[in-house]
This record gives C-alpha cells, structure tokens and sequence, in this order.
C-alpha cells in the first residue's frame, strides 16, 4: 500500500483535472436548467438540486486538492538519505517513522477516492445526461441561441444609434469590386454586432443566394458546412439533399460550392470566436468574381486580422452609444417612444445614470445587464477561472498585470508548456481574454504590452452573480458579501470589513486571501489571521498599514504567493525560512528591508522584489537561491562580496542594483555574463569618478537597461539587438550617444535623465532611431540645441523636455509628424516665448501635436543668467 502511494498519488492527480472538467461541464448543465426554469415560469426544485449537488462536487474536489497538497509537502520535508554505513541505524528508523506518518495520507486518499466515485456516481443517476435535451448542455443550450437569436427579430424602429454603420456596410455589401468581399464587424460583447448585421443582412436584396449562420464556440467544419446547406436550400425554398447528414468534409464543400457556382450570394457568420474560422471555411465559399459579399461578427480582434487573408477585406469597429442615443434607445424599450420632446424629463436623469453604469453599450441598455450575464456563461475553462479572479477586487479596481499573472500561477491556472515559461503562457491567457473583449486594458508598456487592467463594471456584476454558491470566492466589505456559500476557497476582506469570525473547519478550506482593509494592524488582525488560516497559498497584505510582522509567519506552509508592497515593515522574521512553497515574495515597501540570511534557504522563490533590500545579511549565501528570476532592487553592501554570488543566480530575467561601487563594476560584469536570460537590467553605481562599465555581449534577450552613475563612455550596445527601452542618468558623457543609439533597430524608449549628457547640442541625424516612439531629457545642465533632420525620429510619438534652462531651440521639431504628446516644461524664458501659443514666433512648429503642455520656468528662477545660478536651482551646489 505504502510502495505504490507515488504511483496513487499521480492518478489522484489525473483524476482531478478529469474531475474538474466533469465539474465545469456539469456546471453549463445548471445554468441551462436555471434558464429553462426561468423561461417556463416553473418551480426550481430540479435547478436548486443540481446546485446542491454540484456543491457537493466542488467540494469533492477541494479535498482532492488537499490530499495533494499536504502529500508534496510531507515529501519536500523529508530529510536526504545518509549514503555513510554508520548512518544505516539512524536510516532505518527514519523509514520507519516516514512509513507510520504516510500512513494517514494512505487513508485519506482512499477516502477521497470513494469520496469522488460516490458523489459523480450521485450525480449522473440523480441527473442523468440524457434527461436534458440536446440544446440545453454545453454552449448549444437553449437560453443561449435563445439570446443569441433576440437581436435577428428587433424590429427596423427598434435600432437605436445604426444610422450611420447601417448606409456604410450597405454600401460595402452592394457596390466596391466584382472580387468576393469578407467585411468584419467587431467590437465587445454589447455593442449590438448582431443586430447591426441582422439589419444590412436584410436590407440587401441583390442577391442571388442568402444564408445567415450563428456560429458557436464548439463547432465543428462538417456541422458548420451542413448549417450552411440548409441555410441556402431554405432560401431556393427547396429541399436538402437527403445524404446530407452522412456526408462528409470534401463531399459538403462540393455541395457548397456547387451550390454558390455563378451566383452572387452574401452570407452573414454571427459571433466568430475562434481566429482560424476563415481557414474551415474558405475553401467552400466559391469567389467567381461575381460581387459576391461575407459577413462576420467576432468580439475577438485575432479574427479580425485572420481574415485579412482574403484578397478583398473590410473591417468596421463598432463604438459605444452617445448620451442622447443610450437614451432614447433606453426610453424605447422602457416607455416604447424616442428621446424627444414627448420624452419622460422625469427621468432623464436616471436614464444617464442607467445607460452611463450600461457602459453606453446598446444591448446592456435593452437587458440591463442580463443579456452580457448570459453571453458569458459557458468560457472556456481555463478562462472562466481566470476571468472569475477579477471578482476577488472592487468594482473599477485596475489590478497590474504582473500581479495577476503571478497570482493566477500560484493559485495553479497556470500549466507548464514545453519551451515556455509559466509567465509566458499566463500573459496569453491575459492576451485570450483582452482580445476577446472580457477585460480592458488600463494602461500599457512602452512597448505595448499591458500594464495594468480591469474589467468592466457589467463584467464585475456577472463575475460576481457566477460565483455565488460556487465556493470560488468570497468578496467581505461591511454588509456587502458576494460569493456566498457554506465553504470559501479564496477570501476578499475589504475596506469595510472584519471578516475574522467564522468557524475554525470553515477556515481551513480557505487558500487565499487578498486584503485592502486599510485599519488592519499588527496586534489586532494579522496574528489571528495567520492563526487561524494555516492553509492558504496566496496572501496579500499589499498597502495595508502594517508594521510588524508575528514570527508565526513561518507556519503558513503552503504559501506560494507573499505580499507587503506598500506597507510600513522594515524587517522579515527569521521564520520565514519555513515557507518553502514560496514562489513570489514582494516587500517593496515604505522603506529600505532587512531580510534575514535564513530567506536563502527558500529554494523555490522565483520572485524576490523590494525597494530597496539590505544585501548584507545574504551577502555570503545569496547565490543558494538559484530559482530566483527577478530580484530588485538589492542594494549591494559596500565591500561588493554579494556580487560574485549573484553570478550564481543563472536564471535571473530581472536584476536591478543601486549603490554598486564603482571599483567592483568589473566583478558584476563578470557575473552577469552568467545570466543569458536576463531581460532587464539596472544599474545604479555610487562613486563619483568614471566607471568603465562594459556589458556582456552574452546577454542576447535583453530588452531594458537603465544605467546610472559616472560613466567613462558609454558601453557599446551594438549587440543588443532586442533592446527596446535605454535610460541613462547621471552618466555625465561628453561624446556624443546618438551616432551609436541612432542604428539600434528595436530601440522604442530613450530617457536622458539628469547630469546623464554634458554636450550643448545633440543632433539626430536622417535614417537614425527608426522605432524610436518616446523621447526624454530631463535636466541637461549644458545642453543648448536639441536639432532634428527631416528624416529622423520618423515614429516618435512622445517628446518631453524637462528643466533644462540653457536650450535655446529645438529647430526640426516640425518634422515630427506622428508626434502626439509634447511637454516643455521649465525652459529659459526666452524658448518659452519663442514656443508661446499666443504670440510665440516659433509656436507654428509644433502647433501640429494634438496634446501640448508647456510651462515656463518658475517666476522666481527668472533672473538665473549663469550656470551658478542652474546649478543652484537644481541643488547640485549650496
């Protein structure tokens, strides 16, 4: 029994995946009962019985999780066999003792193993498959095609806001060119694609053939070619070919495209979810250069750009509704008139709270919300657990996409991918579930990834309604409680909230827990809290006001995910070498932390992140910690011995270090020379004499560098062909930068940063920076003359001059045709007239960017003449 425990506890395993699915599948059946029991009007016993027992389920499925759980953790804690002889005693006794403590692991996974065939078994007999019919399980259920089907019968006085989109796409399905056309409608879920293609659908009539397909998110090609047969026979009022259900893939695109031969047709394909549709579908969709037209609806933009592979193609985005459209649209289905002088006044106010929380999108407006609840009730797996997370923040909450990523591998969304980090993988799902309109993009990088996102506030509300007596999570905020049920897995306790009471067996099902309780202190909540949740994997204290951390910290054993950014600690306890399921351990706090040497004993942490953190206690050990993949920032101790250490950290993608003295800049180099995958790199050195800093060519994939400190000249870059952001400050370079920067092919940030360039003039020659999009000087004591060639700088879009008092002009600027955001702030007084919208003589040349913001330096620096005087405002001389 005990031999084969491994072996049983990999099949555990495979059975939960196998489970959950069962789980999720079974969970569609539920939502499809609810809608049936909602449309009939009948009592809800059998929906309130498959909820009951689909609770049953989940929980099945969480002691499975367990049982896992608490088995890798009695195996990491089992000490190495001693090889020597006289270690045999002492070994046997230990195999004993290991033998005796597996044995309630034994138990418990054969208790959980009925536990499952018990409750599965109860399940398919109380609700068997065939009970249901066919169009009420999966993403054909029939509240689903039911809401699918509303917008095809609005009627033509019931369309609200489609003036203008409707003459458009009209046009392009009836004149343009005789070469068969795809024209894309896109846009998130709401916006009315549906009824907007319903509407051209109908309008046109030159047509020879007419077929309207609503695609769904699990077709198949053959059923998908059958649909459209049976769409086209019904337009001719004729009959399908009565093999047509036996046929198969070639034999349906022969009866398709024999079908279409020397005919015009349009045919609409409404909600396209998946972006390879136009490859299933193409081959039968005959061009005989004949006008002929293809509609597509799709929320995602992957779709869009698949079908670019036509030779004709169009696309038409759709926007949200105005104030006056919502409205009348609102007032339409509300009081069956228009916004107009016979309008409800009473309630126009309202009316713009409705249609403002509705998001101004057209279909929320008709449903309130219900419609988008339904539209989403069947995402894929992996999505549905990585969208429901949103519904552990507030409403409006913007969440950074690292965190999220982070928190979505710790809580096991996350699979490992051959040749694929868990990030990378995780920031596709993040990327699945923005182009597919689910979540917005708050904020982006320089090169243009997601920083930061949200979801919609309609989102929120239906995350939140989805979770209700699922056990997913539980949001805690005062007499707000959403999520409900008699077990929580992941626990929110708000601002308001005081979410501590509760059973001590309720608690032990928690796994994470996120805080925003902003009263939280030492004394009063976090001890109890760490007491009392023994089990939890995520916990995130991040901008709580906390102090102090309880040494019982190390008892949380299972912790993957550890959190204090933003709060007021200074120190780790030495307990914290416990937690040796840590993977990401952020204490960017208030201040500088001390970490105690017993944190180089966490073999697993990946992510080690502060603001700064004390190098001194690790200096000798640091280099154990060989999972680490992104630490910042450390601050090196003065007599560099950490630095040979870090060359043992060969898995870093992340570094950054400040108060690197200057004579041990040869020794880092040589260190990172050893981290071919780092992606990022800071370096911040504190001497006042000239460093000669050379980076290791070795470092192929890094993208960002920041150097700061006196730099001899700066490093040849010419290797670094992924760069894409550079910032330098306090480098103090006399040469000129640009004629080596200028041929970095991928190069998209360059921030010249205080005291980083000595010159009087920096010119940017013709063909230089080609990608360059954001540009930034900041604090340039010498610098007179920024000038530009016609051709340079071709692709910047931001430009930013800060407190550089000597410059003169920046004679070119006017070239700068796709520039969109320019700031000049704290300039002499003489370019700030120059520059000045009202009487400037040189405003015409950057009276072209759509955002300017320019300020002049402040009144009472207006009499600085002389370089003392600079140097005085900037607080570099006393």
């Amino acid at each position: 029994m005990l031999i084969d425990l491994p072996q049983e506890v990999a099949e555990v395993r495979d059975e939960l995946e196998s489970f959950q699915y069962f789980i999720h599948e079974e969970d569609k059946v539920a939502e499809a009962e609810e809608d049936k029991v909602a449309e009939a009007e009948e009592d809800n016993k059998r929906s309130h019985g498959i909820r009951k027992r689909l609770m049953k389920l989940r929980k099945a499925a969480y002691r499975m999780e367990d049982v896992i759980d608490d088995y890798e953790i009695f195996k990491e804690n089992q000490p190495e066999e001693d090889p020597r002889c006289a270690a045999l005693l002492r070994e046997t006794v230990k195999i004993i003792k290991t033998q005796i403590l597996l044995i309630p692991i034994v138990f418990r996974i054969q208790d959980v193993k009925k536990l499952i065939r018990e409750e599965r078994d109860g399940f398919e007999k109380s609700f068997p498959r065939g009970s249901t019919s066919d169009g009420s399980r999966g993403n054909e259920n029939s509240t689903w095609l039911k809401l699918r089907m509303d917008p095809f019968f609005m009627k033509e006085d019931e369309v609200v806001g489609f003036e203008e989109p409707i003459q458009r796409l009209t046009k392009w399905l009836t004149e343009g060119g005789k070469e068969r056309t795809v024209i894309s409608i896109v846009g998130m879920a709401g916006l009315g694609k549906t009824t907007l293609s319903k509407q051209v659908f109908d309008r046109v009539k030159d047509f020879d053939c007419h077929a309207l397909i609503t695609v769904s998110r699990s077709y198949t090609v053959e059923r998908l070619l059958r649909d459209l047969m049976k769409e086209l026979c019904n337009d001719r009022a004729e009959k399908p070919p009565p093999d047509l259900a036996t046929m198969n893939r070639m034999s349906l695109i022969k009866e398709v495209i024999n079908r279409l031969r020397n005919k015009r047709y349009v045919v609409l394909f409404d909600d396209v979810w998946k972006e390879k549709f136009w490859d299933d579908i193409e081959s039968a969709l005959i061009d005989d250069k004949n006008k002929s037209r293809i509609l597509i609806t799709t929320r995602d933009e992957k779709v869009v750009e698949f079908c670019k592979k036509a030779l004709s193609f169009k696309v038409h985005k759709l926007q949200p509704l105005s104030d006056a459209k919502s409205l009348e649209l609102l007032f339409k289905k509300a009081f069956g008139y228009g916004f107009d002088e016979r309008s409800p006044k009473d309630y126009e106010k309202v009316g713009l709270d409705i249609v403002r929380k509705c998001g101004y999108l057209p279909l929320a407006i008709v449903a309130i919300g219900s419609l988008l609840y339904r539209k989403y009730e069947t995402p894929p797996e992996w999505v549905l657990s990585c969208l429901l997370y949103f519904g552990m923040y507030p409403e409006d909450y913007e969440v950074k996409c690292g965190t999220l990523i982070q928190l979505w591998i710790a809580e096991g969304f996350v699979k490992q991918e051959s040749g694929r980090s868990l990030e990378e993988v995780a920031r596709q799902h993040l990327m699945e579930l923005i182009s597919r309109s689910l979540v917005q993009v708050a904020s982006f990088t320089t090169d243009g990834k997601a920083k930061a996102c949200r979801v919609h506030d309609l989102i929120h509300e239906m995350i939140r309604e989805k979770i209700k007596n699922t056990g997913f999570c539980h949001y805690s905020d005062g007499h707000n409680h959403s999520g409900s049920s008699d077990i929580i897995r992941r626990l929110t306790i708000g601002r308001s909230s005081n979410c501590l009471s509760g059973s001590m067996e309720e608690s032990q099902n928690v796994r994470s827990i996120l805080i925003f309780k902003k009263e939280a202190s030492s004394e009063d909540f976090t001890r109890p809290l760490l007491a009392k949740y023994m089990r939890l994997k995520v916990l995130d204290f991040a901008n709580a006001p906390l102090e102090d951390i309880p040494e019982n910290l190390g008892s949380l054993i299972h912790l993957k995910y550890l959190s204090f950014r933003g709060t007021s600690i200074t120190s780790l306890p030495k307990s914290i070498s416990e937690l040796q399921n840590l993977e990401t351990l952020d204490v960017r706090a208030d201040g500088e932390i001390k970490v105690p040497e017993e944190i180089t004993k966490l073999k697993k942490l990946r992510y080690l992140l502060g603001k700064p953190i004390s190098s001194i206690e690790v200096k000798d050990s640091l280099g154990s910690m060989t999972s680490l993949e992104k630490m910042h920032v450390l601050k090196i101790d003065p007599d560099g011995d950490v630095i040979r250490e870090l060359g043992k950290l060969t898995q870093l993608r992340d570094l950054r270090l400040i108060s690197l003295p200057g004579d041990h800049a040869d020794t880092l180099c040589s260190s990172i020379n050893t981290m071919p995958l780092l992606e990022r790199l800071h370096i911040s050195i504190i001497d006042l004499t000239q460093v000669d800093l050379h980076i290791p060519s070795s470092l192929s994939k890094l993208r960002k560098l920041l150097l700061s400190g006196n730099l001899k000249e700066l490093p040849d870059l010419s290797s670094f062909q992924n760069l894409v952001k550079l910032s330098l400050a306090s480098s103090r370079l006399t040469k000129n930068p640009l004629i080596p920067l200028g041929q970095m092919p991928n190069l998209l940030t360059l921030f010249f940063g205080s005291s980083s360039y000595e010159g009087e003039t920096l010119h940017f020659k013709n063909g230089g920076f080609l990608k360059l999009k954001e540009l930034q000087f900041d604090s340039l004591l010498y610098l007179r003359f920024i000038s530009i060639d016609s051709g340079a700088l071709q692709a910047l879009e931001k430009l930013k001059i800060l407190n550089i008092f000597p410059l003169k002009a920046v004679p070119g600027i006017q070239h700068l045709k796709k520039l969109q955001f320019l700031e000049i702030i704290h300039v002499s007084a003489e370019f700030h007239r120059k520059i000045d919208p009202n009487e400037g003589e040189e405003y015409f040349m950057i009276k072209h960017v759509p955002h300017l913001r320019i300020l002049p330096f402040p009144e009472k620096w207006q009499h600085i003449q002389s370089l003392t005087g600079v140097l005085l405002f900037y607080g570099l001389i006393s």
